[in-house]
């Protein structure tokens, strides 16, 4: 999995980019896991606009 870690004040492209792979006995891998999968619950498609 690769994480973009966005640094308060820095453009997106500076922020260190984290390489993960999940391993036995760690929860780092699964905790962003779990929080990408809680804003997928809460997302919703956007409405196509008539611009």
């Amino acid at each position: 999995m690769l994480i973009n870690q966005h640094i308060f004040g820095a453009y997106g492209y500076i922020a260190p980019l984290l390489h993960l792979r999940r391993i036995d006995g760690g929860d780092f891998f699964d905790t962003y896991v779990r929080s990408f999968e809680r804003v997928w619950d809460i997302s919703y498609p956007i409405e196509e606009s008539n611009f």
